[in-house]
């Protein structure tokens, strides 16, 4: 460690510096806590590429389009010749009770970013690989492109190991990483005494981070066990502000966003070295990305947790005026579950921001942050979906089960006391070869030309997924896509909205193939009334009028009760619905008792 002066007028104070510093070297160890994985340290830094234990984080996305819909923090990382004189992001710690030492604002400096942060700073990609390699960046959007052969730069993502937009604060300046606020032995804490947490709570006499050896995890099929045995983790930081409060911002700040918001996501399962760098090895190669590179070989969107924002506390501040822009939260919370998949990995949940605490002070900057991870028991879990899809299948398959027993057994108790002399048997196969045959002819008579419908659709929109994967992965070449216009003023299409544009066509796809299903529907259901020789005109004329308005009620209803059952879908989504779901299962029954009639 080395204390450099760079002004001559302190060099008097140089003696002061020795034996005054107490340098304590800790990293990630508890999002995977496998001993299995090592890796090689570099040339530059171990001659013989010595081989150490690989460490596991929770890394950071950050998008370029968070950064549209709400101002960007003010701790994104430094770059490329920023990290000259090594690679560290410095922060100067001092604890909440230090009064000698002076809050400093970073203010909007150059780390506040613009649109510019995401374009390439050099003159080629080429020159951005080459500093890329230089200064061993890993938040750049430099990569090679197999078909054309040479470097391109697309920058949209990247990889933080530390919290964005919560800065400024005692013990972590500007940057919090996650794993040292929740890796804490001395500073983690159990919940405080609540009617939630009693103080008889079991968990209190284990320690918030037991022992790995001590760590017992909640599997699909551990349900007697409930309760994991798993990190627990509750501290409060004190943090400032560091935009000026009295000057709003054209987008809203992070402490202005709206409940339902991202301003960020988790990757939900812990990274190694080799995923947050890009990087196949420990030196430069011609393939390396960035962090984001691992981002984009994520393609499933559950493997990102997104971080929402809940302000449903400011619908109780001001009435009146509302309690938006210049309206700031004094407490912010960062509530994190997860899942103890066995003894040593755990993968992200759910995570979620909550503002409390409301003023309109522009003078005071200062607010707390209230930092929360724990593991989820046995039912959180089972709600949350957070098993893999074996076990609901068993859970659905034993519900079956136990329907059918509960049926025949109930078939029984009416046979045992039936009056009749003679009850007629059960005639289980002669009943299945009479209902099964029609049901099946029809149910492949009526998804054959669904199937073609949709095979159609998915080749018209991601057909170049199969027959120009390699040329044209992103689509851009496809049949018409790319020249179809979303607007009537664009000259061309945005190949930023291509995707967006796929997508809301193919629900439009979906939308008229089940418009058309239920006309059919209504047609076989309701048929046409005959007219045969001898017929009343006025009276087959008011058949017919009877029979539309049949089918039109029977079409209207199906699109009202599909429009009712979306409600129901996103309102699942609401983040207290397990633990209301009991409520909602009753009301919900109610309305199917309501709706039915």
């Amino acid at each position: 460690v080395q204390v450099q002066i760079v002004d001559g007028f302190a060099l008097p104070a140089a003696p002061f510096f020795k034996n005054t510093m107490s340098i304590f070297a800790k990293g990630p160890e508890r999002a995977n806590t496998e001993m299995k994985w090592t890796r090689k340290l570099s040339p530059l830094v171990s001659w013989e590429e010595k081989k150490v234990q690989d460490i596991y984080l929770h890394g950071i996305r950050y998008d370029e389009h968070h950064s549209q819909a709400i101002t960007p923090p003010l701790n994104l990382p430094p770059r490329w010749e920023d990290f000259r004189r090594g690679r560290v992001l410095a922060a100067m710690n001092s604890t909440k009770g230090n009064r000698q030492v002076p809050t400093i604002k970073d203010g909007n400096k150059t780390l506040y970013a613009s649109s510019d942060f995401w374009d390439n700073p050099h003159t080629s990609a080429v020159a951005s690989k080459r500093k890329s390699d230089r200064y061993f960046e890993t938040f750049h959007g430099s990569y090679f492109d197999a078909s054309s052969g040479s470097h391109q730069y697309d920058h949209n993502a990247l990889i933080l190991p530390y919290l964005p937009y919560f800065s400024n604060c005692h013990e972590f300046d500007s940057y919090v990483p996650l794993w040292a606020v929740v890796e804490s032995h001395s500073e983690c804490s159990l919940p405080g005494v609540s009617d939630e947490y009693p103080e008889d709570w079991w968990r209190r006499r284990i320690a918030p981070l037991p022992h790995v050896d001590d760590v017992t995890a909640v599997g699909s099929t551990d349900f007697w066990r409930f309760y994991p045995i798993a990190d627990i983790c509750e501290r409060r930081l004190h943090c400032t502000y560091e935009e000026d409060l009295s000057q709003a911002e054209v987008t809203p700040r992070w402490f202005e966003a709206d409940s339902g918001t991202v301003l960020f996501s988790i990757v939900r399962d812990p990274i190694d070295f080799y995923q947050y760098t890009g990087r196949d090895e420990t030196v430069a190669g011609i393939l390396d990305g960035g962090g984001q590179k691992y981002l984009d070989s994520l393609t499933n969107l559950q493997e990102f947790v997104n971080v929402k924002v809940d302000r449903s506390s400011a619908l109780n501040v001001d009435a009146d005026e509302g309690c938006t822009i210049g309206c700031f939260p004094r407490r912010v919370t960062l509530d994190i579950s997860y899942y103890q998949v066995d003894a040593d990995v755990k993968r992200i949940v759910e995570a979620s921001v909550y503002y409390d605490r409301f003023d309109k002070d522009e003078s005071s900057d200062e607010y707390e942050l209230v930092v929360k991870f724990h593991a989820l028991n046995y039912q959180e879990l089972v709600i949350k979906f957070a098993f893999s899809h074996g076990l609901f299948m068993a859970i659905f398959s034993q519900i079956g089960v136990c329907t059918v027993v509960a049926a025949l057994f109930y078939w029984i108790v009416v046979r045992l006391t039936t009056n009749l002399e003679q009850p007629p048997r059960l005639r289980l196969m002669s009943f299945l070869v009479l209902t099964v045959p029609p049901a099946l002819e029809g149910f492949v008579l009526a998804l054959a030309p669904i199937i073609i419908n949709t095979t159609s659709v998915y080749f018209l929109m991601k057909g170049y997924l199969v027959l120009s994967q390699v040329s044209d992965p992103d689509g851009r070449n496809w049949l018409f896509l790319s020249r179809t216009r979303l607007e009537y003023s664009d000259v061309t299409i945005d190949p930023d909205l291509l995707q967006p544009t796929q997508q809301g066509r193919a629900g439009l796809a979906f939308l008229s193939m089940s418009i058309t299903a239920l006309l059919l529907t209504a047609q076989v259901f309701i048929p046409k009334v005959e007219g045969g020789a001898g017929a009343d005109e006025k009276e087959l004329a008011y058949k017919r009028g009877l029979v539309g308005w049949k089918r039109s009620n029977l079409v209207c209803s199906s699109i009202v009760m599909s429009l009712f059952l979306v409600i129901i879908v996103e309102w699942s989504f609401w983040s207290s619905f397990g633990t209301y779901i009991w409520e909602a299962i009753i009301l919900m029954k109610m309305l199917s008792i309501i709706l039915g009639n």
